[in-house]
Order: C-alpha cells, then sequence, then structure tokens
C-alpha cells in the first residue's frame, strides 16, 4: 500500500448506490410533477426528459456539464413552453422543486462501508474529497442529500460538474479539488466505479486510482486502475484504515 495523505471519491454508485426500482420510481416522479407544472401530457414530458438524459451525455463525454437553470431551459424549449429565464421568480422557483424534489422522495442509498471507512479516514486525520458528475441533480441537493445520510462534513472539498460546466474525465475537476485538500496528486488516490471517467481522468491527473467494482466477474481488461476493490471494506484494508 501506499503512504496517502488524501483521498478523492466519487459520488454515484461509489458513496451513493442507485437501486433501479428507485430511480424508476424518481424519474416517475420528476416526469408527474413537472407535467403538472407545465400542464402538460406526462408522455411528452418523459420523452422530452430522455432526451436531455442523452444530451447530457453528449456534454460530459465533451468534459462539459448544464447546471439546473439550463437543463430546464434546455427542457422547456423541448416542449415549446415559455424560456425558463424569462419566467417570474416564483414560477421558476417551483419547476426547480419539480425537478429535483424527487431526489429526497426517493433518495439514494450508502454504498455498504462507506460511512465507516470515512469515519475511518476522519479519525486518521486524512483530508477527503468528493468529485462528482451531477446529472440531473445539483450541487445544492446533492449536499442536502449527503448531509441528510450522515456524511456531508466529511468531506472537505466538493466539486459538482454542473455548477461549474465541467465534468470527468476533465483534469481540473480532480486539480482543483486538490487544491481546496492542499493535497499532492501523487499521494492522492482516487476511487470510483467509472474507468472512463474516474480512472482515465485521475490518471491524467497524476493521480493514484482506485476501481470500485462491486458487480459479479471481473472488469473489462482495458481499464487502467492502479487497484481493483470490490467493497469499502476491501478499500479500507487497501488504505491500511481500520473502524
Amino acid at each position: 500500500m501506499a503512504n496517502f495523505t488524501a483521498v478523492t471519491f466519487d459520488m454515484w454508485e461509489t458513496v451513493v448506490t442507485d437501486p433501479h426500482d428507485v430511480s424508476v420510481a424518481r424519474d416517475a416522479d420528476r416526469t408527474a410533477r413537472m407535467a403538472a407544472a407545465l400542464g402538460m401530457q406526462q408522455d411528452g414530458f418523459r420523452s422530452a426528459l430522455d432526451a436531455l438524459r442523452r444530451h447530457l451525455v453528449k456534454v460530459q463525454r465533451a468534459e462539459g456539464d448544464l447546471g439546473t437553470p439550463a437543463q430546464l431551459e434546455w427542457l422547456l424549449q423541448a416542449v415549446g413552453a415559455p424560456r425558463f429565464r424569462n419566467l417570474t421568480t416564483p414560477r421558476r422557483a417551483e419547476l426547480t422543486a419539480a425537478y429535483v424534489e424527487p431526489l429526497f422522495e426517493h433518495p439514494p442509498l450508502l454504498v455498504p462501508g462507506v460511512d465507516t471507512l470515512l469515519r475511518g479516514l476522519a479519525e486518521a486525520d486524512l483530508p477527503v474529497g468528493l468529485i462528482c458528475n451531477t446529472g440531473f441533480t445539483p450541487g445544492s441537493a446533492l449536499r442536502r442529500l449527503l448531509g441528510s445520510l450522515g456524511v456531508l462534513d466529511y468531506f472537505s472539498a466538493l466539486f459538482f460538474s454542473g455548477d461549474v460546466g465541467i465534468s470527468k474525465p476533465a483534469v481540473s475537476a480532480f486539480s482543483s479539488t486538490l487544491e481546496r485538500l492542499k493535497a499532492d496528486a501523487s499521494s492522492t488516490v482516487h476511487i470510483g466505479d467509472n474507468p472512463a471517467t474516474d480512472v482515465a481522468g485521475a490518471r491524467r491527473a497524476g493521480m493514484h486510482t482506485a476501481l470500485l467494482y462491486r458487480k459479479e466477474g471481473e472488469p473489462d481488461a482495458g481499464h487502467d486502475a492502479h487497484v481493483v476493490v470490490r467493497s469499502m471494506v476491501e478499500f479500507a484494508e487497501y488504505l491500511g484504515i481500520h473502524s
């Protein structure tokens, strides 16, 4: 094991996990709330939301991202509604709540063992950062979610792609987090579940990398992670953290 002086985490499927039924229920709730707020059929809004999801994938592949106002602007244009930026402040707040609040009605779960590991890292006085590609949820809501799950205070630096318009694997997503942690890339390990964004991006930033692979079988041979771990317990053992 290397002598690491800081640790950074991906969020989705690393700190929190989104069971399929929870994700489906959240999407259905978001669709119902937004369609009702816009006075339109759910099928029409669902199609627009699916198109936005595909658009966000393309944007993030180019290492960019869209924040919530830009996403709502895109959606309202897609369904032929008045432009988001031209709405009154209360109306913008109403639509933003309809878009974001389903996260809290159908929240993801902590990945097993991550809270114990974060507590152990805090006891070892190791600074910890979070580097998250946000998707449909703004950083403000993800901070609130992490707080409700009891882990927010373990993170000394948080990077949310939608807040800044930059997504992993952009080097600046990692380097800006390292700067806030006052940590050197060469002595920091980043853990995430995505070889293309977490592993490739962190390696480009000069960091050590751990691929979290909680599925059956083996990960694709093309990944470039320094180490593959199957659980947070195994990652804790790799770090030499004992709680």
